[in-house]
């Protein structure tokens, strides 16, 4: 039975509601904190580990402990990656969340060694 333009709005009408209020809570979420926290503390303790990682590649050179390369090669990235990601997060602090793909790179150097 076909039903008329009356009874589909009906019908609609709370679905209409729920995306109204499914967009405004998404809207809600998106937004930042007013205060967004410091920053500088983050960068330098991600500094450390990157010197970390790189004092013991060299002690395991040094020590004539053949390199993992994989290891190594996460290493490299996520240093070229810092330099970058640095000036940007410096510029725009919203920026900053491309700091966890760093942090990602060397959980798989950390793994390698632990391993």
């Amino acid at each position: 039975m076909p039903r008329n333009i009356e009874e589909i709005e009906q019908m609609v009408s709370p679905v209409r509601q729920l995306l109204s209020q499914a967009a405004k809570l998404v809207e809600k979420e998106k937004k930042l904190p007013d205060d967004l926290p410091a920053i500088d503390p983050i960068l330098k303790k991600t500094e450390r580990i990157l010197e970390k990682f790189r004092e013991s590649f060299i002690a395991l050179a040094q020590g004539g402990i053949e390199l993992d390369q994989e290891a190594l090669a996460s290493y490299v990235k996520a240093f070229g990656m810092y330099q970058n990601v640095k000036e940007v997060c410096m510029k725009d602090r919203t920026q900053c969340t491309q700091l966890n793909i760093i942090l990602e790179h060397l959980a798989k150097v950390r793994a390698k060694f632990v391993n």
